[in-house]
């Protein structure tokens, strides 16, 4: 028989106190029932109930789920929150990358990409012709920001790579536009 690491002992201990608290409850309800008249009557009544097997049962599985739900927030309590965000590379290059490179959690949430770090990932999905992800990117933007001269060179560069002359024809005059309203 092994020992728990060290890490686990408040662990073991918490939930050593949380049983040990609710058989003293349990053994003092059994005392109680043997006090005088009225009150120990009563208690020898609740006694007689608690060790019938209907009852004792569920209520010893009440007990320890409660025991479970009190260790479960006391740990919440001094650890944390359990939400944690992943990031995680994946496709060919996540195979070029150390096992331990390919992912990596937060405790908080990462914060959102700029406008430029956007514009960078789509220049870069255009360069890979990966118009899907390019595409993607796009809507994550802002109303305001799919107006900027830099983000329609980019829709007009998706557009030729989509093959779409309707959609070429929108950005060149959205370009044609913010041009007339420069000068």
């Amino acid at each position: 028989m092994t020992l728990p690491d060290k890490s686990q002992w408040p662990a073991l201990r918490a939930a050593l106190g949380v049983l040990l608290a609710f058989s003293g409850l349990y053994l003092l309800i059994f005392l109680l029932g043997f006090l005088p008249k009225p009150i120990g009557i009563v208690f020898a009544l609740i006694r007689g109930w608690l060790m019938t097997p209907l009852i004792m049962e569920p209520l010893l599985f009440i007990m320890g789920l409660f025991a479970i739900l009190i260790l479960n927030d006391y740990r919440r309590r001094k650890v944390g929150p359990e939400l944690v965000y992943l990031e995680a590379v994946e496709g060919p290059e996540a195979t070029r990358l150390p096992a331990g490179s390919r992912s990596v959690t937060f405790t908080e949430e990462p914060a959102k990409p700029s406008g430029d770090e956007m514009l960078a990932a789509i220049e870069g999905a255009l360069d890979m012709n990966d118009d899907d992800l390019a595409a993607r990117l796009l809507f994550e933007l802002s109303p305001e920001e799919l107006e900027s001269r830099e983000v329609l060179q980019q829709r007009l560069r998706l557009a030729h790579l989509r093959s779409d002359p309707n959609q070429v024809r929108g950005v060149l005059a959205k370009l044609r536009e913010l041009d007339k309203q420069k000068n």
